[in-house]
């Protein structure tokens, strides 16, 4: 249940970068009206505060920004316990459908064209990602993100656990701070967005680490709109 524990760091309100909404980064419109019903406001309020373009990858139109603003006050209104509380509700929500919501025999990566779970694992490590670490480098490849989102879908959470399972150890043993550079090739996203997204994401994989192993130092490197999404661990 690590990632998600750790998807509790990266779900937070992403009002000032447009197109990248609470909801998207948990995984769809069940979240908002979840979230929404547990704070007490119309779901349509909590998506003009957190999803004001309706989840397309652009920035909102003046409208939009002026309903945010209204609906900003709305939820500002509403007690910090109940908020608290309710977002310790949602790690629970965002645990189910991270761990055990994938269809049993159509999971993300089982689409033609894409890795089959189960057969090859979603982040693909070398063999020996501690020598690779040691010379300077190493690359996790194939992660099945959530588009446009800060985690990865249901169906690649467990390879990608397993992936950073292997990697913490090796990331401990050959010491010193590592740069992650992300790659990502999510549609429609650019320039700000961009680096808005791999931020988040940076985010997720960092505390994914740092729980299997607390004293890993890492700091975010380049964000690069690329065909092949990819991570890499540079000195």
């Amino acid at each position: 249940m690590r990632i998600a524990r750790c998807l509790l760091l990266v779900l937070a309100p992403l009002a000032g970068a447009a197109g990248l909404s609470q909801a998207q980064i948990a995984g769809g419109p069940e979240f908002e009206v979840a979230h929404a019903k547990c704070l007490g406001v119309p779901v349509e309020t909590y998506r003009a505060a957190h999803n004001p373009t309706g989840g397309e990858a652009r920035r909102p139109t003046k409208q939009e920004q002026k309903a945010q603003e209204a609906a900003g006050k709305v939820l500002g209104k509403i007690p910090q316990k109940q908020q608290e509380e309710c977002s310790a509700a949602m790690v629970s929500f965002t645990a189910g459908r991270a761990m055990g919501m994938a269809p049993p025999a159509t999971a993300a990566g089982s689409e033609p064209g894409r890795p089959k779970l189960g057969t090859e694992p979603v982040g693909l490590l070398s063999t020996d990602p501690a020598g690779d670490l040691k010379a300077g480098r190493t690359t996790v490849r194939g992660i099945d993100w959530i588009p446009n989102g800060a985690s990865v879908s249901p169906g690649g959470a467990p390879s990608f656990q397993e992936a950073m399972e292997t990697l913490a150890p090796a990331l401990k043993e050959a010491g010193g701070v590592f740069r992650v550079d992300l790659y990502l090739n999510d549609p429609g996203i650019a320039g700000g967005q961009l680096k808005t997204l791999g931020k988040f994401r940076f985010q997720f994989v960092e505390a994914t680490l740092r729980d299997l192993e607390p004293a890993l130092k890492l700091k975010l490197g380049t964000v690069t709109a690329d065909g092949e999404a990819r991570l890499e661990f540079l000195r």
